[in-house]
Parts: structure tokens; sequence; C-alpha cells
């Protein structure tokens, strides 16, 4: 018998996520039920509408981001003369813009005067995808406004949080219960499946999106039990900040 069993476990393969992945796709494709995979279109097409323009600020985002991140290191590199003139804290967007308020004629260095040349041209870059970015909020505002979702009504779900869940749920009453919902979206109490890498397993991509959400009602409420009646009514009428966020 104990060889029996230490034959199986010989035979049996390593926790991995590439192992998991072929063998989900095998049972996939030995399932008789199960036709082709269809595009989002065919089932809903406002949604897919929504993850377009999603995808689409989600990649400004990510490049505006990116490129935030090199300006930075390059506003290091500038000449004395010129970093004495910019501030040494402050986010790195303010420090850029700032460059258009600041002499820099006196540059010493050949590398500081090619630095400059192509950083000052970043600043209406950087304003012009601001703007496209919330232009598409503003689209995604209006999407969901057609779609007649209720996610925006909970505390802690803004625009980006609720198109996100749409796109990534879908129809929500495939879930019989909000245990398996859970499960699903990884907010369970189950155990995580990653066994590779030194690190905590990651969650569901939901997860962050949800955990968001749940430590904004938790602020809002607490903020709300330590406000007077008085406090509470003035920011009632001025909206309190976070609740869309």
């Amino acid at each position: 018998m104990s060889s029996w069993v230490e034959y199986r476990r010989a035979r049996r393969l390593e926790k991995t996520d590439n192992n998991d992945s072929l063998s989900t796709a095998r049972a996939l494709l030995a399932e008789p039920t199960l036709g082709p995979a269809q595009a989002l279109e065919v089932y809903d097409p406002l949604v897919a509408k929504i993850e377009a323009v999603l995808e689409h600020r989600r990649t400004l985002v990510a490049s505006r981001t990116l490129l935030l991140h090199h300006v930075g290191d390059q506003l290091a590199k500038l000449p004395t003369e010129i970093r004495d003139q910019l501030p040494t804290s402050g986010k790195i967007e303010a420090r850029l813009r700032d460059l258009d308020t600041i002499d820099l004629t006196a540059v010493s260095t050949m590398a500081g005067e090619y630095r400059l040349s192509w950083l000052v041209p970043l600043i209406d870059q950087d304003r012009e995808t601001r703007r496209e970015i919330r232009r598409l909020e503003r689209v995604i505002d209006q999407l969901l406004d057609e779609h007649g979702t209720t996610l925006r009504d909970e505390i802690g779900v803004g625009a980006i949080s609720a198109a996100t869940l749409l796109v990534e749920v879908g129809d929500p009453s495939r879930f019989s219960r909000e245990s398996k919902f859970a499960r699903w979206s990884g907010t369970g109490a189950v155990a995580l499946s990653s066994a590779e890498g030194d690190n905590q397993p990651a969650r569901h991509r939901l997860d962050w999106i949800l955990t968001i959400a749940q430590k904004l009602q938790t602020v809002t409420i607490e903020r709300l039990l330590a406000k007077t009646d008085l406090e509470i009514g003035i920011e009632g009428l001025m909206g309190i900040e976070g609740l869309t966020g």
C-alpha cells in the first residue's frame, strides 16, 4: 500500500501557475457542452464599449506614470543652477511645470541644455494627457448612466471602480450566492493558490477594488461618528470627500 502512495505522489504535478493553467485548458477542451469563446460584444455591446474606454484610460495612466518616473530622474540630473530654482519636494508633475516659471537661459552644461530641450515640451504634453484622462472618465460616467448600474450608489465606489467591476464580473446573477462571488473574486476566506515565488501570493485583481471601497466606507463611517450634527449637515450639502472616489 505504501509503495502505491509513493507512486501516486511521484506522479503528482507541482502546484504552479503553469501546471494549473494547463490542467484548466485540458478540462475545458474535454467539456463537450462548451462552444467557442465569444467576444464581449456578443453578450453586451455597451459593456464592451465601457471596457474599451476603460482600457484606453488605463493605458494613458500607465504611460503617464512611467513618463513621470523618468522625468523625476532627469530633473535630479539637471545642473545645480537649475535645480536650485526648483522645489525639492512635491509631486514630479508640479516640479516639471515649474520649469515654465524659472530662468532656463544660464545652463552650464551641454547635457543640461539637452535635457531641458525635451523636458520643457513635456509640460504641455502632460497637461494634454491629464485632460484626455479626465475626458475619458466623463465618458465612462455617461456610459454607466446609460447602462443603469447602481454600483456608484455604494460608498467608496466611483466611476472607475464601478466600470472595472462591471467589465470583470459581467452578469452578477451567474453567482447563486454571495459566498461564490467572494470565492471567485478572491475576497473570501479561502487559501491563496499561487505557489511560485518568495513573495506573498497575490489575490484576484478585483480584490484591490473591493478593498479600497471597504476602506473608504470604514473611514467615512468613522468620520461621521466623530462629527457633530451641524458638521454632518454642512458636509452633506457640500458632498463628503471620498464618497465617489
